[in-house]
């Protein structure tokens, strides 16, 4: 297993190094392989372009590696590349090619935007040129250098420290896929390749006011007080029209394809299924008396919850013995492939809520399953119509909402760069606190009670029989009713009146209690994300302009959709005495393999684009494809 570390070098680029892990130790990504296996600590680069982000990913040479790559790694099934006439296998690249990517399951849509096959493939055409153009200036490399590497190199040795044959062989024959000749080839072409690096970087140097320069950049940090205006949590009445949705679509197809990658679960998901299990455990070493016991016992309890759905959350609850017992055995939405394939097939089987299955069994032991939901599968593409419009819908409300927001936040903002006081500001927008109501004084304890009352006065008389009720007059018969007066036809209607629109003072007063004033932590200038913020170059070079006389800049940013009013908290200078000193001469090695870097990269990727242009280097463009799937194991 090999773990791969993108080391930012600079904020469009990373360093791809390999370091080593477990028994297998070698990768065929690399300009000098040979001086990689040996200082165990670099390999060929791969410059991806992440921004700052640190990215890992493992790469697992694992058991059945050697069914593939037995299949041999020169042009024996293919060109994956013709450089100046020189191959590189159609074998090589798909082997790095799916344990660089497959064997860690980077999404697909990374892999497409990122164009990793592509930027995979560079870096072997980079190792190919250099190696030509080191053959052209006659520097050669000797079979006893070759040699003397493998026998140097510790991945080839036993534990004793001891060159072993056996160990060669089976790594260089079944993990690369290499016979003993065609590795030693590989060696000496990366050794070429090194080699004209370090006549092309032999001459750089790095002044002492660089590494100043970069210290000072890389050591200045600053820490800014904003406030982060989110239109969405405003729930805002913005409403779009079609003609607008329509022109948006026809203008913006980019912008939405955008936001359509970039939301891709909204629109893709497969089947779900929601299920409940109770689960009962067994030992590897379990009787087939105890299996059958468990069986007789879960399918009581099946009959019990087909009578009665509840009585699988209750049984679950008291029988199970699985981790998901506390809720009710329920295990929530899954896909195929989450559970063990056994438990998958008997659970996607289930037609219809309160269905459950027979007794199934898995290594974790017996089951009975309970379909309680299911989700369709969602397959929308960006082609369809439909999509388009909702998408455009949401990227107009956005933009209609940051429109009405963005008066009061420039409001705050041109009050900063004239000195107020930040929080000073920010009381309007506080949630009024309530103000707890005083309990009444009590009154006054009640007056004495009067004396007692007199004496009942005597029984009232007898009550007198009612008189006769008279018999009721005869009711009159009721008049004809007049015909209906024809009502006149009402006026014309007047227009309805137009929706208010609203005003600045409107929206001050739906901010109130959702906005906070907030800190960043410290960065620097090196930095393009700012915790709290985000991804955000053109704020970061921005903050480092502000000082105390001028605080805060002239207008909000518009970071993924918020708008933030931001001013200066505090700049945070270097010490140049004792820390710099301490570490100038580190630094300034790093820069010089940062220049030497930068220069050979700019430089072979000029020499790319020049031949492709010349067309004396060409591509398989199928193999390339992201369509092209790369062979299972």
């Amino acid at each position: 297993m090999y773990l791969i570390n993108f080391l930012p070098n600079d904020p469009l680029h990373m360093l791809c190094h390999v370091e080593q892990l477990g028994d297998v130790r070698q990768s065929w990504m690399g300009d000098t392989m040979l001086e990689q296996m040996r200082d165990n600590a670099r390999n060929w680069l791969i410059y991806v372009l992440f921004g700052a982000i640190i990215v890992v990913f493992s790469i697992n040479f694992g058991p059945g590696f050697d069914q593939f790559a037995q299949s041999g790694c020169q042009a024996r099934g293919g060109q994956a590349a013709v450089v100046n006439g020189e191959e590189i296998s159609r074998q090589v690249f798909q082997m790095q090619w799916r344990n660089f990517v497959q064997s860690r399951k980077i999404p697909a849509n990374i892999i497409k935007s990122l164009n990793l096959k592509g930027r995979i493939m560079d870096q072997m055409i980079d190792t190919v040129l250099l190696s030509q153009m080191a053959r052209n200036y006659g520097i050669l490399i000797s079979d006893d250098e070759v040699h003397n590497r493998i026998l140097d190199d510790p991945s080839f040795k036993s534990k004793g420290g001891i060159f072993d044959p056996i160990i060669f062989r089976r790594m260089v024959n079944n993990y690369l896929g290499l016979s003993t000749e065609e590795y030693e080839n590989f060696l000496r072409q990366n050794l070429q390749a090194q080699r004209m690096r370090e006549i092309l970087t032999g001459g750089m140097v790095v002044s002492d006011r660089e590494v100043k320069q970069s210290y000072i950049l890389s050591n200045t940090k600053v820490r800014l007080q904003y406030v982060a205006f989110d239109p969405s949590a405003l729930k805002l009445p913005v409403k779009v029209e079609a003609k607008d949705v329509d022109a948006f679509v026809k203008k913006k197809l980019v912008d939405i394809k955008d936001y359509y990658n970039k939301n891709l679960n909204k629109y893709k998901q497969p089947e779900q299924i929601r299920a409940k299990h109770i689960l009962l455990k067994l030992s590897s070493k379990a009787s087939a008396k105890e299996i059958a016991e468990k069986t007789k016992k879960l399918r009581g309890f099946r009959k019990q919850a087909l009578k009665k759905p509840i009585m699988f959350t209750i049984l679950a609850f008291k029988h199970s013995e699985g981790p998901s017992k506390t809720r009710g055995g329920d295990l929530n939405f899954f896909k195929r492939g989450a559970m063990h394939p056994k438990f998958e097939k008997a659970a996607f089987a289930l037609k219809k809520p309160n269905d459950i299955s027979d007794v199934v069994q898995t290594p974790f032991g017996l089951h009975i399953i309970q379909l309680t939901a299911r989700k369709k599968a969602i397959n929308r593409t960006v082609k369809q119509k439909d999509v388009q419009k909702e998408i455009a819908t949401i990227l107009l409300k956005k933009q209609k909402a940051i429109a009405l927001v963005k008066g009061v936040a420039q409001e705050l903002q041109t009050a900063l760069t004239k000195g107020a006081d930040f929080k000073t500001l920010m009381k309007p927008f506080q949630k009024p606190k309530k103000v707890a109501k005083k309990p009444a004084a009590r009154k006054a304890a009640p007056a004495t009670r009067k004396a007692a009352p007199a004496t009942r006065k005597a029984a009232p008389t007898a009550r007198k029989a009612p008189a006769a009720r008279k018999a009721p007059a005869a009711r009159k018969a009721p008049a004809a009713r007049k015909a209906p007066v024809a009502r006149k036809a009402p006026a014309s209607r007047k227009a309805a009146p137009a929706a208010k629109a609203l005003t600045k003072a409107d929206i001050k007063k739906m901010l109130r209690g959702k906005i906070k004033l907030k800190t960043t932590p410290a960065f620097t200038q090196e930095s393009d994300v700012v915790s709290g913020i985000g991804a955000s170059g053109v704020l970061v070079r921005k903050s480092f302009t502000l000082t105390k006389k001028n605080p805060a800049p002239a207008k909000p940013f518009e970071v993924k959709g918020k708008l933030y009013v931001v001013k200066l908290k505090k700049r945070i200078e270097p010490n140049m005495k004792k820390k710099f000193e301490k570490e100038q001469e580190d630094l300034k090695q790093r820069l010089l393999n940062r220049k030497k870097e930068e220069f050979v990269r700019g430089y072979l990727e000029n020499l790319r684009k020049k031949l492709k242009k010349e067309k004396k280097i060409t591509l398989n463009k199928a193999l390339l494809s992201y369509k092209t799937q790369t062979p299972r194991r």
